[in-house]
């Protein structure tokens, strides 16, 4: 958590769709995250994971309330 109690939460926004939160994550170490069934689909070119600070347990309702710190397209090779 920050100065401010709220820790990082990673999101997958699909090309034109809202953002999709898979979970909790840390910034002083390295993650593995097991993306649900039915988001898989969505990883494709044009996705953007984006990591956003939230309040503890993660942003209410499942909505992104808090600034983001960190954000990449995804691009396939």
């Amino acid at each position: 958590a920050d100065e401010q109690g709220r820790v990082p939460e990673l999101w997958l926004i699909p090309p034109g769709e809202s953002p999709k939160s898979l979970g909790i994550v840390s910034i002083d170490r390295a993650h593995t995250v097991s993306v649900p069934e039915p988001l898989r689909e969505a990883l494709k070119q044009g996705a953007v994971l984006a990591i956003t600070l939230e309040p503890q347990g993660g942003a209410p309702q499942g909505i992104a309330t808090g600034p983001i710190i960190a954000k990449g397209d995804l691009v396939t090779l």
